[in-house]
Formats: C-alpha cells, structure tokens, sequence
C-alpha cells in the first residue's frame, strides 16, 4: 500500500478505483441474495423412461405400483441416471433441492454421489464438467457455479443424486433479467440400462460418473437407466413395463445380483417375455463383471465362472430359438484390472465406471449404426 503524507485521501481514491474496475466481478456474489427459482419440473428431463406418465420424480410411471412391488417403486424413486438439461445467461446458477431419503450417503459412497447434483455445460467440445455438491441435511441449497460472463447463453446439464431421490428441485438465477429456458426434448429412442446397484450408480463419487451417464455423454443419446440396488434379478414384472418403452436397445446386466441357477431359471424367459413386447430392438445380454478379489477369493471366482456360464448357456438357448438382435458382452471387457477398479470388490469407483462406458461403447456404436450423430461427426471429419 502507497504511504501517506498529510491528507489521506489517497487511501479513498486507491480502493474506489480498483472497485470501479473490478465492480463487474464483485457484484456477482451479491446477485444469489435475491433470486428468481425455477421449479425444475418445468424445464427438460432426461432419464425418465415415462416422462408423459411420470407426475414427478420417479423413473418409473405413475401406475408402477400396480406392475411391480413396493421395493422396486420406492427404489425407482430415487433418482439414478436422470438429469434436468436448460439453458440460461445468467452469471450463476444456484441449485435448491428437497430430498426423499434421510440416508445421505452408506459406508462406502460419499453424499455427493449418494444424494447430490452434479453439474456439467456444454461447449464446442461436447459436455464439460463444472460442479458437484454433496449434502447433510433433507434440504439443501448450493450456489454450483458463479463469476461466469453474464448475459452469455450456455447450455446445462443437472445431474440428481444416484441413491436418493428429490421431492422438491429448483434452479435460482439473479433476479436482474436474466433467462433460464429448457432445451427441446430429444424425442430419440433411449438406450435403457436394467441392473443392480452398479447399473444404478453405487460407488461413483457424484450423479455424473456413473457409466450410464457418462455413456450418454459420449454418444450423446438419452439414456434410461432402470438399476435397482440388490433387486436387478430379471424378475418377469420388470420386462412387461420395460417392454412398454419404445427403446434403441436394452442392456440386461443383472448377474453380480443373481447366481447360476437363477439365471438358468430366469435369463430365457425374461428375454423372450421382453422379445415378445419389444419384436425387433436390440437386447444386449451382460455377464457378470469379476470380482475385486476374484484372484484371491475362491468364492467369488466360482460365482464369476457360474454366473458366467448360466448365462452364456441362456444366450445360446435363446439363438437356438431364433431370438434376433441378441448381443453378448463378456464380463471380462468390463473392469480391466479389477484389482484397482472397485471400492470393496464389488462396485466400481469412478475409475471403474469409466471402463464400464468403455467396455459398452463400442457395442452401442455399432447397434446405433451411422445415423448416431457422434458417429456421424467422426464420418464428416475422415472425409474432409
């Protein structure tokens, strides 16, 4: 600081000035004391495979209650693989969320993952993550991102927690005229997901890293993701509202739940049940992943080669049958080290979940064919 001789007027004029020049970016904070909220349902969400027959939160339809037993509707209250998509120019976006559960995160997965929102904008070089807040309370509010250029259009997307579910969500904007405005709704076939609590998110560290969402990052493509933690045992009720979905394809990934003799009991019956609602979209069948400790483990090693051949031999059953569209993922593509890969032997970390997207991608390129638009733009640039 300059010293002082005399009048000290100087140290006045020294901080007004620096005031006037940085008054743009000290302002910013001082917009979220007064801001206008958007009730979320009035912007566009993604991941709800019923979104005309779905009145609120869940990802199930609104009658499931007739379909399915009470476990599976109060899981599918909870939030996993859905997304609010919007756009807006304000300068900093706020997130108040309710939620349902009182459980905000277990033993091996943190609260922002468990029950938090995850938020990412897309730019010229597709979705880019930009925040993620946990929680500690039923209720919560958190200011995601701020100091952005105001009255610059962006596009958003707002992950909802894996393992809980909201009753209440809604985004804050300074109320200084800014906009917040929802996307179109993209009217594509989703790829729709049915598991476990893999499938549903559990142990990624926020709602993004799950490998369903980020699957429809890369592709760029709806994805419905229908995991149901320790309840994703092909239960024939699940393939008759699934088989109501007009779907590009459905993943079937429900071994790490079930063992051999289950599987042999259940896997043909489940497809041909789905087959004959769904006649010609793609199902794709999943072996089980292997075991953190499979190496070791000799329990976990024979459930990995039982599983594994149950439903290998289901698969050939249904070929044998003349089901088409049928296609096979080996579970050995799906952690490539799973000695470093999962939290506790069993569910992936974001590291795992990453491989997961890998180990699906190239099956869902291939079944999406050339008019998927990120295939498409790779096409456009081998040629020019």
């Amino acid at each position: 600081m300059l010293a002082c001789e005399g009048s000290c007027d100087m140290v006045h004029v020294i901080p007004t000035a620096l005031i006037l020049l940085m008054g743009p970016f000290i302002c910013m904070p001082a917009m979220a004391a007064d801001l206008n909220w958007t009730n979320a349902l009035d912007l566009t969400i993604e991941g709800r495979g019923w979104n005309d027959q779905t009145s609120g939160w869940s990802r199930l339809p609104d009658y499931a209650d007739q379909m399915l037993p009470a476990t599976l509707t109060w899981i599918g209250q909870q939030n996993a693989g859905m997304s609010i998509r919007f756009t807006s120019d304000s300068p900093s976006i706020t997130v108040r969320w309710t939620l349902k559960g009182n459980v905000f995160q277990s033993r091996h997965m943190p609260s922002t993952g468990h029950s938090g929102v995850d938020l990412y904008v897309k730019d010229k070089t597709g979705w880019r993550w930009a925040s993620c807040k946990g929680t500690s309370g039923m209720v919560n509010e958190e200011t995601m991102i701020e100091f952005l250029d105001p009255y610059v259009t962006r596009e958003y997307r707002l992950y909802l927690p894996l393992m809980n579910g909201v009753t209440e969500c809604e985004i804050g904007i300074p109320d200084l005229g800014f906009e917040i405005e929802p996307v179109q709704e993209d009217v594509r076939k989703p790829i729709v997901f049915y598991g476990t609590s893999i499938t549903q998110g559990m142990c990624a560290s926020r709602p993004g890293n799950c490998h369903t969402s980020i699957l429809g990052r890369r592709l760029d493509y709806p994805i419905v993701n229908l995991g149901f933690a320790g309840n994703g045992v092909m239960d024939w009720y699940v393939a008759d509202i699934m088989g109501e979905l007009n779907a590009a394809a459905f993943v079937i990934d429900c071994s790490p739940n079930m063992n051999g003799w289950m599987i042999d009991e259940r896997a043909v019956m489940f497809v041909l049940r789905l087959r004959a609602l769904q006649p010609n979209t793609p199902i794709i069948l999943v072996e089980d992943r292997t075991y953190g400790d499979a190496w070791i483990n000799d329990v976990h090693h024979l459930k990995n080669r039982q599983n594994r051949e149950s439903l290998m031999r289901a698969a050939l059953e249904l070929k044998s049958l003349g089901v088409e569209h049928l296609h096979y993922i080996r579970g050995d593509e799906l952690l490539r080290d799973p000695t470093e890969t999962t939290v506790d032997a069993v569910h992936p970390t974001d590291f795992g979940f990453q491989q997961y997207a890998d180990a699906f991608e190239p099956h869902l390129r291939a079944i999406l064919g050339p008019g998927n638009a990120v295939i498409q733009k790779i096409m456009d640039t081998m040629i020019k």
